[in-house]
Protein backbone atom coordinates (compact mmCIF):
# COMPACT_ATOMS: atom_id res chain seq x y z
CA UNK A 1 0.00 0.00 0.00
CA UNK A 2 1.54 3.33 -0.86
CA UNK A 3 1.58 6.17 1.39
CA UNK A 4 -0.98 8.94 0.41
CA UNK A 5 0.59 11.70 -1.18
CA UNK A 6 -1.84 14.56 0.70
CA UNK A 7 -0.34 13.70 3.56
CA UNK A 8 3.42 14.04 2.54
CA UNK A 9 2.44 17.25 0.84
CA UNK A 10 0.70 18.32 3.89
CA UNK A 11 4.18 18.55 5.62
CA UNK A 12 6.26 19.36 3.31
CA UNK A 13 7.83 23.27 3.34
CA UNK A 14 6.52 25.70 1.45
CA UNK A 15 7.82 29.36 -0.03
CA UNK A 16 5.16 31.07 2.25
CA UNK A 17 5.58 28.49 5.47
CA UNK A 18 9.63 29.03 5.71
CA UNK A 19 11.37 26.27 7.81
CA UNK A 20 12.62 27.27 11.59
CA UNK A 21 16.06 27.78 10.26
CA UNK A 22 15.31 29.38 7.42
CA UNK A 23 13.51 31.90 9.97
CA UNK A 24 15.98 31.85 12.05
CA UNK A 25 18.51 32.82 9.21
CA UNK A 26 16.51 35.54 8.20
CA UNK A 27 16.36 37.29 11.68
CA UNK A 28 20.17 36.68 11.96
CA UNK A 29 20.50 38.61 8.52
CA UNK A 30 18.00 41.40 9.66
CA UNK A 31 19.65 41.70 13.32
CA UNK A 32 23.42 41.77 11.33
CA UNK A 33 22.10 44.63 9.25
CA UNK A 34 20.61 46.39 11.99
CA UNK A 35 24.00 46.30 14.16
CA UNK A 36 25.28 50.04 13.02
CA UNK A 37 21.81 51.55 13.56
CA UNK A 38 21.61 49.97 17.39
CA UNK A 39 25.03 50.64 18.37
CA UNK A 40 24.06 54.53 17.06
CA UNK A 41 20.59 53.88 19.13
CA UNK A 42 21.81 52.80 22.12
CA UNK A 43 24.69 55.02 22.59
CA UNK A 44 22.87 58.14 21.56
CA UNK A 45 20.15 57.11 24.21
CA UNK A 46 22.44 56.33 26.97
CA UNK A 47 24.07 59.70 26.50
CA UNK A 48 21.09 61.32 26.22
CA UNK A 49 20.40 59.77 29.95
CA UNK A 50 23.80 60.49 31.33
CA UNK A 51 23.49 63.90 30.19
CA UNK A 52 20.03 64.57 32.34
CA UNK A 53 21.00 62.34 35.55
CA UNK A 54 24.51 63.80 35.25
CA UNK A 55 23.02 67.78 35.20
CA UNK A 56 20.66 66.74 38.03
CA UNK A 57 23.91 66.28 39.88
CA UNK A 58 25.29 69.24 39.04
CA UNK A 59 22.57 71.11 40.28
CA UNK A 60 22.67 69.45 43.66
CA UNK A 61 26.66 70.38 43.62
CA UNK A 62 28.42 68.46 42.12
CA UNK A 63 29.78 65.16 43.04
CA UNK A 64 33.80 65.10 45.10
CA UNK A 65 35.08 62.36 42.84
CA UNK A 66 33.57 62.79 39.62
CA UNK A 67 32.86 66.84 39.78
CA UNK A 68 35.92 67.59 42.39
CA UNK A 69 38.90 65.48 40.04
CA UNK A 70 37.89 68.41 37.74
CA UNK A 71 38.27 71.31 40.19
CA UNK A 72 41.99 70.36 41.52
CA UNK A 73 44.35 73.83 40.98
CA UNK A 74 47.34 75.56 42.15
CA UNK A 75 46.18 77.04 45.58
CA UNK A 76 48.66 75.13 46.89
CA UNK A 77 51.58 75.33 44.34
CA UNK A 78 51.84 73.32 41.10
CA UNK A 79 50.65 70.09 41.69
CA UNK A 80 49.86 66.98 39.26
CA UNK A 81 46.46 67.02 38.00
CA UNK A 82 45.65 70.80 39.09
CA UNK A 83 46.15 72.53 35.36
CA UNK A 84 42.45 71.84 34.39
CA UNK A 85 41.11 73.03 37.58
CA UNK A 86 43.16 76.22 37.30
CA UNK A 87 42.38 77.01 33.81
CA UNK A 88 39.04 77.12 34.88
CA UNK A 89 39.24 79.57 38.10
CA UNK A 90 41.30 81.82 36.21
CA UNK A 91 38.99 82.89 33.44
CA UNK A 92 35.52 81.96 35.41
CA UNK A 93 33.33 83.23 37.91
CA UNK A 94 32.62 81.17 40.59
CA UNK A 95 28.95 80.59 39.86
CA UNK A 96 29.63 79.16 36.18
CA UNK A 97 32.50 77.12 37.19
CA UNK A 98 30.43 73.74 37.25
CA UNK A 99 28.71 74.16 34.67
CA UNK A 100 31.74 74.90 32.64
CA UNK A 101 33.27 71.40 34.09
CA UNK A 102 29.54 69.85 33.02
CA UNK A 103 30.29 70.97 29.38
CA UNK A 104 33.83 70.00 29.12
CA UNK A 105 33.17 66.25 30.73
CA UNK A 106 29.92 65.46 28.71
CA UNK A 107 32.00 67.31 25.54
CA UNK A 108 34.90 64.87 25.98
CA UNK A 109 32.08 62.08 26.24
CA UNK A 110 30.48 62.52 23.23
CA UNK A 111 33.45 62.89 20.97
CA UNK A 112 34.83 59.70 22.65
CA UNK A 113 31.47 57.97 21.96
CA UNK A 114 31.37 59.14 18.30
CA UNK A 115 35.00 58.53 17.69
CA UNK A 116 34.47 55.32 18.73
CA UNK A 117 30.67 54.50 16.95
CA UNK A 118 32.40 55.84 13.65
CA UNK A 119 35.27 52.88 14.01
CA UNK A 120 32.71 50.75 14.17
CA UNK A 121 30.37 52.08 11.57
CA UNK A 122 33.57 51.29 9.23
CA UNK A 123 33.88 47.71 10.72
CA UNK A 124 32.09 44.10 9.69
CA UNK A 125 28.57 43.82 10.67
CA UNK A 126 28.99 40.47 12.83
CA UNK A 127 27.90 39.67 16.45
CA UNK A 128 31.83 39.59 18.01
CA UNK A 129 32.64 43.44 16.57
CA UNK A 130 29.25 44.86 17.97
CA UNK A 131 30.12 42.73 21.38
CA UNK A 132 33.91 44.52 21.09
CA UNK A 133 32.29 47.90 20.60
CA UNK A 134 28.96 47.75 23.06
CA UNK A 135 30.83 45.87 25.62
CA UNK A 136 30.44 46.95 29.17
CA UNK A 137 33.92 46.93 29.16
CA UNK A 138 34.49 49.58 26.64
CA UNK A 139 31.84 51.84 25.34
CA UNK A 140 29.04 50.97 27.63
CA UNK A 141 30.90 51.71 31.18
CA UNK A 142 30.78 55.13 31.33
CA UNK A 143 26.81 54.96 30.70
CA UNK A 144 26.34 51.73 33.22
CA UNK A 145 28.90 52.96 36.05
CA UNK A 146 28.45 56.88 35.47
CA UNK A 147 30.37 57.75 38.55
CA UNK A 148 33.81 56.74 37.05
CA UNK A 149 32.35 57.50 33.29
CA UNK A 150 33.65 60.98 33.42
CA UNK A 151 36.97 61.32 34.47
CA UNK A 152 40.07 63.11 33.44
CA UNK A 153 41.19 59.64 31.60
CA UNK A 154 38.63 60.32 28.93
CA UNK A 155 41.38 63.32 27.84
CA UNK A 156 43.51 60.50 26.98
CA UNK A 157 41.41 58.36 25.55
CA UNK A 158 39.32 60.87 23.15
CA UNK A 159 43.27 62.21 21.60
CA UNK A 160 43.69 58.08 21.27
CA UNK A 161 40.57 57.82 19.30
CA UNK A 162 41.09 60.36 17.49
CA UNK A 163 44.45 59.16 16.15
CA UNK A 164 42.68 55.84 15.39
CA UNK A 165 39.71 57.34 12.96
CA UNK A 166 43.18 59.64 11.27
CA UNK A 167 45.02 56.18 11.06
CA UNK A 168 42.16 54.02 9.99
CA UNK A 169 40.62 56.66 7.10
CA UNK A 170 44.65 57.52 6.18
CA UNK A 171 43.96 61.13 6.81
CA UNK A 172 46.68 63.48 6.47
CA UNK A 173 49.39 63.83 8.94
CA UNK A 174 48.64 66.97 10.01
CA UNK A 175 45.28 65.82 10.88
CA UNK A 176 46.72 63.46 13.75
CA UNK A 177 47.96 67.10 15.35
CA UNK A 178 44.62 67.39 17.39
CA UNK A 179 45.72 63.87 19.24
CA UNK A 180 48.78 65.52 20.24
CA UNK A 181 47.17 68.50 21.94
CA UNK A 182 45.02 66.29 23.64
CA UNK A 183 47.62 64.04 24.72
CA UNK A 184 49.40 67.33 26.43
CA UNK A 185 46.34 68.28 27.61
CA UNK A 186 45.55 64.81 29.40
CA UNK A 187 48.57 64.78 30.65
CA UNK A 188 48.26 67.67 32.63
CA UNK A 189 44.71 66.61 33.93
CA UNK A 190 45.80 62.78 35.01
CA UNK A 191 48.94 60.80 35.15
CA UNK A 192 46.81 57.90 33.44
CA UNK A 193 47.67 59.73 30.62
CA UNK A 194 50.98 59.11 30.33
CA UNK A 195 50.00 55.31 30.44
CA UNK A 196 48.76 55.16 27.52
CA UNK A 197 52.19 55.89 25.37
CA UNK A 198 52.24 52.21 24.30
CA UNK A 199 49.36 52.83 22.26
CA UNK A 200 50.13 55.92 20.86
CA UNK A 201 53.18 54.41 19.75
CA UNK A 202 51.73 51.54 18.57
CA UNK A 203 49.33 53.29 16.03
CA UNK A 204 52.05 55.38 14.76
CA UNK A 205 54.34 52.44 13.57
CA UNK A 206 51.44 50.12 13.36
CA UNK A 207 51.51 50.41 9.50
CA UNK A 208 54.85 50.67 8.01
CA UNK A 209 56.81 50.20 11.29
CA UNK A 210 59.91 51.96 12.89
CA UNK A 211 62.13 51.80 10.03
CA UNK A 212 60.28 52.33 7.12
CA UNK A 213 58.00 55.54 8.84
CA UNK A 214 58.10 58.58 7.52
CA UNK A 215 60.03 61.97 9.64
CA UNK A 216 57.04 62.96 10.15
CA UNK A 217 55.59 59.92 11.83
CA UNK A 218 58.73 59.62 13.28
CA UNK A 219 58.73 63.64 15.02
CA UNK A 220 55.33 62.97 16.05
CA UNK A 221 56.70 59.98 18.27
CA UNK A 222 59.43 61.93 19.32
CA UNK A 223 56.89 64.64 20.70
CA UNK A 224 54.91 61.94 22.70
CA UNK A 225 57.52 60.72 24.23
CA UNK A 226 59.06 63.95 24.80
CA UNK A 227 56.27 65.22 26.64
CA UNK A 228 55.58 62.33 28.23
CA UNK A 229 58.99 62.29 29.73
CA UNK A 230 58.43 65.77 31.10
CA UNK A 231 55.00 64.89 32.60
CA UNK A 232 56.78 62.00 34.22
CA UNK A 233 59.09 64.66 35.87
CA UNK A 234 56.46 66.92 37.07
CA UNK A 235 54.57 63.86 38.70
CA UNK A 236 57.59 62.87 40.57
CA UNK A 237 58.51 66.67 41.79
CA UNK A 238 54.84 67.81 42.73
CA UNK A 239 52.89 64.61 44.07
CA UNK A 240 50.98 66.13 46.33
CA UNK A 241 50.80 66.94 50.18
CA UNK A 242 48.11 67.11 52.57
CA UNK A 243 49.36 70.97 53.00
CA UNK A 244 48.13 71.18 49.58
CA UNK A 245 44.78 69.56 49.96
CA UNK A 246 44.59 72.19 52.70
CA UNK A 247 45.61 74.76 50.48
CA UNK A 248 43.06 73.88 47.19
CA UNK A 249 39.84 73.35 50.10
CA UNK A 250 40.61 76.63 51.54
CA UNK A 251 40.60 78.12 47.57
CA UNK A 252 37.24 76.52 47.08
CA UNK A 253 35.76 77.65 50.39
CA UNK A 254 36.84 81.45 49.33
CA UNK A 255 35.31 81.00 45.84
CA UNK A 256 32.40 80.56 47.14
CA UNK A 257 31.29 77.84 45.11
CA UNK A 258 28.87 75.70 47.64
CA UNK A 259 26.87 77.41 50.63
CA UNK A 260 26.93 74.19 52.32
CA UNK A 261 29.72 73.77 53.96
CA UNK A 262 28.57 70.04 54.38
CA UNK A 263 29.27 69.64 50.53
CA UNK A 264 32.33 71.71 50.38
CA UNK A 265 33.75 68.91 53.39
CA UNK A 266 32.46 65.97 50.67
CA UNK A 267 34.70 67.51 48.06
CA UNK A 268 38.20 67.83 50.45
CA UNK A 269 37.26 64.09 51.28
CA UNK A 270 37.28 62.95 47.88
CA UNK A 271 39.40 63.25 44.76
CA UNK A 272 41.75 65.75 46.02
CA UNK A 273 42.26 64.07 49.41
CA UNK A 274 43.81 61.36 47.17
CA UNK A 275 47.05 63.96 46.99
CA UNK A 276 47.69 64.32 50.23
CA UNK A 277 48.21 60.35 50.68
CA UNK A 278 51.47 58.47 50.36
CA UNK A 279 52.26 55.70 47.87
CA UNK A 280 52.17 53.10 51.18
CA UNK A 281 48.78 54.39 52.31
CA UNK A 282 47.45 54.17 48.50
CA UNK A 283 48.23 50.40 48.33
CA UNK A 284 47.23 49.66 52.20
CA UNK A 285 44.01 51.31 50.63
CA UNK A 286 43.90 49.02 47.59
CA UNK A 287 44.79 45.66 49.98
CA UNK A 288 42.15 46.04 51.91
CA UNK A 289 39.93 45.48 49.11
CA UNK A 290 41.06 42.02 48.97
CA UNK A 291 40.48 39.14 48.63
CA UNK A 292 37.24 40.67 47.69
CA UNK A 293 38.61 42.39 44.19
CA UNK A 294 39.53 38.79 43.17
CA UNK A 295 36.00 38.46 42.13
CA UNK A 296 36.63 41.11 39.00
CA UNK A 297 38.65 38.04 37.45
CA UNK A 298 35.65 36.73 35.85
CA UNK A 299 35.00 40.37 34.62
CA UNK A 300 38.01 40.50 33.03
CA UNK A 301 37.82 37.24 31.25
CA UNK A 302 34.12 38.04 30.11
CA UNK A 303 35.22 41.60 28.91
CA UNK A 304 38.11 39.10 26.97
CA UNK A 305 35.62 37.46 24.71
CA UNK A 306 35.07 39.92 21.68
CA UNK A 307 39.05 39.60 21.10
CA UNK A 308 39.28 35.73 21.58
CA UNK A 309 36.13 35.71 19.09
CA UNK A 310 38.27 38.81 16.48
CA UNK A 311 41.00 36.31 16.80
CA UNK A 312 43.45 39.31 17.50
CA UNK A 313 47.28 38.12 15.67
CA UNK A 314 49.94 37.66 18.28
CA UNK A 315 51.27 41.35 17.26
CA UNK A 316 48.02 42.82 19.10
CA UNK A 317 48.17 40.25 22.03
CA UNK A 318 52.19 41.38 23.05
CA UNK A 319 51.00 45.08 22.44
CA UNK A 320 48.07 44.54 24.47
CA UNK A 321 50.49 42.33 27.33
CA UNK A 322 53.14 45.72 27.19
CA UNK A 323 49.82 47.76 27.62
CA UNK A 324 48.25 46.14 30.78
CA UNK A 325 52.02 46.02 32.17
CA UNK A 326 51.91 50.01 31.55
CA UNK A 327 49.08 50.58 33.54
CA UNK A 328 49.99 47.98 36.19
CA UNK A 329 50.78 50.92 38.65
CA UNK A 330 47.17 51.83 38.51
CA UNK A 331 46.44 48.60 40.21
CA UNK A 332 48.61 49.02 43.42
CA UNK A 333 47.71 52.46 44.04
CA UNK A 334 44.58 52.96 42.80
CA UNK A 335 41.08 51.18 44.39
CA UNK A 336 39.18 52.06 41.11
CA UNK A 337 40.00 48.95 39.81
CA UNK A 338 36.83 48.60 37.21
CA UNK A 339 38.12 52.68 36.01
CA UNK A 340 41.19 50.79 35.09
CA UNK A 341 39.55 47.92 33.10
CA UNK A 342 37.69 50.69 31.14
CA UNK A 343 41.03 52.51 30.26
CA UNK A 344 42.52 49.07 29.34
CA UNK A 345 40.19 47.65 27.33
CA UNK A 346 39.04 50.64 25.56
CA UNK A 347 42.77 51.05 24.79
CA UNK A 348 42.81 47.66 23.09
CA UNK A 349 39.52 48.07 21.28
CA UNK A 350 40.18 51.51 19.73
CA UNK A 351 44.08 49.21 18.08
CA UNK A 352 41.48 46.59 16.86
CA UNK A 353 38.88 48.38 15.34
CA UNK A 354 41.30 50.82 13.83
CA UNK A 355 42.69 47.56 11.87
CA UNK A 356 39.16 46.05 11.27
CA UNK A 357 39.71 45.70 7.35
CA UNK A 358 42.80 43.52 7.97
CA UNK A 359 40.74 41.03 10.79
CA UNK A 360 37.32 40.47 9.30
CA UNK A 361 38.40 37.57 8.25
CA UNK A 362 39.95 35.85 10.90
CA UNK A 363 36.49 36.76 12.83
CA UNK A 364 35.06 33.58 14.05
CA UNK A 365 31.23 33.21 13.64
CA UNK A 366 28.96 33.27 16.53
CA UNK A 367 25.24 34.52 16.54
CA UNK A 368 24.27 37.53 16.66
CA UNK A 369 21.36 37.48 19.18
CA UNK A 370 24.16 36.08 21.43
CA UNK A 371 26.21 39.46 20.98
CA UNK A 372 23.42 41.15 21.79
CA UNK A 373 22.74 39.65 25.01
CA UNK A 374 26.46 39.87 25.70
CA UNK A 375 26.53 43.35 25.86
CA UNK A 376 23.08 43.53 27.54
CA UNK A 377 23.71 40.90 30.98
CA UNK A 378 26.95 42.73 32.50
CA UNK A 379 28.55 44.99 33.61
CA UNK A 380 31.94 46.43 35.19
CA UNK A 381 31.58 48.82 38.60
CA UNK A 382 33.93 51.62 38.64
CA UNK A 383 35.18 50.35 42.03
CA UNK A 384 34.34 47.47 44.87
CA UNK A 385 32.58 44.24 43.52
CA UNK A 386 30.34 43.08 40.51
CA UNK A 387 26.84 44.14 41.46
CA UNK A 388 25.15 42.81 38.62
CA UNK A 389 23.60 45.92 37.49
CA UNK A 390 23.24 45.96 33.18
CA UNK A 391 22.21 47.83 30.57
CA UNK A 392 18.69 45.11 30.65
CA UNK A 393 18.52 46.07 34.19
CA UNK A 394 18.58 50.06 33.78
CA UNK A 395 16.16 49.73 31.09
CA UNK A 396 14.06 47.50 33.13
CA UNK A 397 13.81 48.66 36.13
CA UNK A 398 11.85 51.67 35.48
CA UNK A 399 9.48 49.89 33.79
CA UNK A 400 9.26 47.68 37.28
CA UNK A 401 8.95 50.30 39.28
CA UNK A 402 6.15 52.24 37.40
CA UNK A 403 4.10 48.75 37.44
CA UNK A 404 4.62 48.71 41.09
CA UNK A 405 3.64 52.09 42.08
CA UNK A 406 0.60 51.23 39.83
CA UNK A 407 -0.08 47.93 41.80
CA UNK A 408 0.03 49.87 44.96
CA UNK A 409 -2.00 52.89 43.98
CA UNK A 410 -4.87 50.75 42.36
CA UNK A 411 -4.60 47.97 45.64
CA UNK A 412 -4.40 50.82 48.57
CA UNK A 413 -5.39 48.37 51.16
CA UNK A 414 -1.75 46.35 50.26
CA UNK A 415 -0.09 49.10 51.80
Amino acid sequence: MSRPTDFADEQAPTASSPTSPTRLRSIESILGKAFPAIAVAVVSLEFLWMFRWYQGVIARGGEGWQTGDWLINYAGGLVRRGAVGESLFRVLPSEQVLEAVFWIQVGFLSVFCSLSVFLFLKSPRSGPWFALTLSPAFLLFPFLSPEGGLRKELIGLTALAWLAVAIRMKWAAWTRLPALLLFAIGLSGHEVTVLMLPAFAFLLFQEDGLRNSSAWTRIEAVAYAAIGVLALVFYALRPGSSEQVSAICQSWQEYGIWSNPDTLQAFCNSAVGSLGDTTLEAVKAVAANFPGYLSLVSLFVLASVPFYLIRIPRSIVFFAAVQFVALVPLFVVGTDYGRWFFVFFSITSLIVLSLSTRLASRTRGVPNWAAVLYVSLWSIPYAGTPTGWSLFSQVTQPLYQSIAEQIVRMTPWLG
